[in-house]
């Protein structure tokens, strides 16, 4: 684990792009592309109250796009809310793979940053 996080890293051979299948592929692209857009809108709406609390109700605010909510519910994506601010600590999306091994984590960060970390058994 590295001493500057609380999230187990993962061996470079899990990580690398043969060892991916198209599934953890495509859950890690649909998690890297929420935060993504969900960081931008934050960027461009810096001071507004709260961008909502559920994924439809980000859509509707604009954060995320429709396509981007239809791809996180694929993958059971759990939305710990927006924070008020942004710090590389706080979770906003996540997707555990248990049917993986290692079962593994995708977290998008507060702070637009997103991680593919290992999970604990």
């Amino acid at each position: 684990m590295n001493e500057d996080s609380k999230y187990p890293e993962l061996d470079s051979e899990v990580l690398s792009g043969a060892r991916l299948d198209p599934e953890v592929a495509e859950a890690s692209t649909a998690v890297r592309q929420a935060i993504h857009e969900v960081h931008v809108y934050r960027t461009a709406h810096k001071g507004e109250d709260t961008i909502g609390t559920s994924f439809e109700a980000l859509a509707a605010a604009g954060a995320l796009t429709p396509e981007t909510v239809a791809r996180l519910a694929n993958y059971h994506t759990r939305f710990h809310g927006i924070p008020s601010r942004s710090s590389q600590d706080i979770a906003v999306f996540d997707v555990v793979m248990t049917n993986k091994t290692p079962p593994l984590r995708f977290i998008g960060f507060a702070d637009g940053r997103a991680q593919l970390v290992g999970v604990n058994p």
